[in-house]
């Protein structure tokens, strides 16, 4: 330990503290990261993405992960795509093609895409942001209960004489 420190003085220079862009960019490059480490975890694993992780990215890291993914998806289904297209011409060799692409003896056999392990829900992000707090929702609550009792009371003082009158009345008929 220093004798400053010891002594307890606070120290003379002034923390350089970076600029809040580099701060924001460099926060943007481990969500980047982080997301691509996903979109690979994904990919070759077959797991699911987290939901906490996707909320703890907010909603634009969120929206960036779900757009690598989808290109991912893309690039991986794209020579299986074009196997699969050279494999349905060879088979329908013979057929003459019409104006809209099928076959004009109505022979199209449909091709058969192989989905990606990943199973999310979608609009994840649009659910996650249109929900309201807990604190809100609890005052909300709040707000209706007591409407109710208000509604209540003033239904019960406004038929007080007439609910006076039958307890009286029943009163005096049990005697």
């Amino acid at each position: 330990m220093s004798e400053r420190s010891k002594q307890g003085e606070p120290v003379k220079k002034r923390v350089r503290i970076p600029p809040l862009n580099s701060i924001i960019a460099e926060g943007n490059r481990e969500i980047t990261a982080q997301a691509h480490t996903a979109v690979e975890i994904i990919m070759s694993n077959g797991d699911f993405a987290s939901s906490t992780q996707l909320r703890k990215w907010g909603p634009s890291g969120a929206k960036y992960f779900l757009k690598a993914l989808q290109r991912r998806i893309a690039e991986k289904s794209r020579p299986e795509q074009t196997a699969a297209a050279a494999a349905t011409a060879a088979r329908a060799g013979g057929h003459k093609r019409s104006a809209h692409g099928g076959a004009k003896d109505g022979k199209t056999k449909a091709i058969k895409r192989n989905s990606a392990p990943v199973a999310m829900d979608r609009h994840w992000t649009d659910q996650q942001r249109n929900r309201w707090s807990v604190r809100t929702r609890a005052v909300l609550h709040g707000i209706l209960i007591a409407a109710t009792l208000l509604v209540g009371a003033a239904m019960i003082i406004r038929t007080w004489p007439t609910l006076v009158a039958a307890v009286h009345q029943q009163t005096q008929t049990r005697r």
